[in-house]
């Protein structure tokens, strides 16, 4: 899928209205856009991306609320500016995250991003608290996997953009993602307030809206890695956002 993510989205726009209607199909979808069957199909698929005027339908046969809107606006937006410079941007299938399922590859990724980094394992090391046998191991799979290349200025990143599948279940992301909450409870201790933000809030919800929460979650992602990118990059940061039940119904 080319436009997965334009694709992903519409799609679970549309179960949602047919879990409220489950008369409305793909071909009805079709009708009130104005286009043919294939045409859907072919968006739906992530072949094609949808045009302005098909994008101002799909908001209203859809009914999209105002960050859904906003938010398919930006997935066309950034899949067109992709398709200028697919060789700087690369999904990463689950055979490459399990190959790099650790933290640190991804850490030490961006941190070839910053200002006056020094790829000798002992340096490296020394800052992510690593040992240097694994830095080399790091390296040795990152190179292998085409990550990373080797230039004239030492070992450098090979994409500006490395993005993974979403609502696709994964045990390699799910292995990444408890290393990284177990080092977000490791920086509460560790780390003095003004360098970090761990706060949270329990609230009633109704579990029917968390798709539009995780769909905001991911706007805030775009726009934190906008701001932090500003400037000289010295650190590498780690942002995750955890929404998840408190409670389950006694049917699950």
């Amino acid at each position: 899928m080319k436009y997965r993510e334009v694709a992903d989205l519409i799609t679970k726009v549309l179960e949602e209205r047919r879990f409220r209607n489950p008369q409305y199909s793909m071909r009805a979808l079709a009708r009130d856009l104005g286009v043919s069957p294939s045409r859907v199909s072919n968006i739906m698929r992530g072949k094609v991306l949808p045009g302005k005027r098909v994008i101002q339908r799909i908001e209203v046969a859809l009914k999209l609320n105002k960050n859904e809107a906003a938010y398919l606006a930006y997935l066309v937006q950034k899949s067109k500016h992709q398709k200028k410079d697919t060789r700087r941007a690369h999904q990463l299938q689950e055979s490459e995250i399990f190959f790099i399922r650790e933290w640190y590859h991804f850490a030490i990724l961006n941190a070839m991003d910053t200002l006056h980094f020094d790829s000798d394992p002992d340096v490296v090391a020394e800052r992510l608290n690593l040992s240097p046998e694994l830095v080399k191991d790091s390296y040795a799979k990152l190179l292998q996997a085409g990550l990373i290349h080797e230039t004239p200025q030492g070992l450098r990143p090979t994409y500006t953009n490395l993005t993974s599948t979403s609502d696709i279940p994964s045990e390699a992301l799910k292995n990444m993602h408890h290393q990284l909450i177990d080092k977000a409870r490791e920086s509460l201790i560790r780390d003095p307030i003004d360098v970090r933000d761990i706060t949270s809030i329990v609230i009633p919800s109704n579990p029917k809206n968390i798709y539009k929460v995780k769909m905001l979650a991911r706007e805030f992602r775009r726009q934190a890695n906008e701001i932090l990118e500003q400037g000289e990059k010295t650190e590498v940061y780690s942002i995750c956002l955890q929404i998840y039940p408190l409670t389950h119904s006694r049917n699950h």
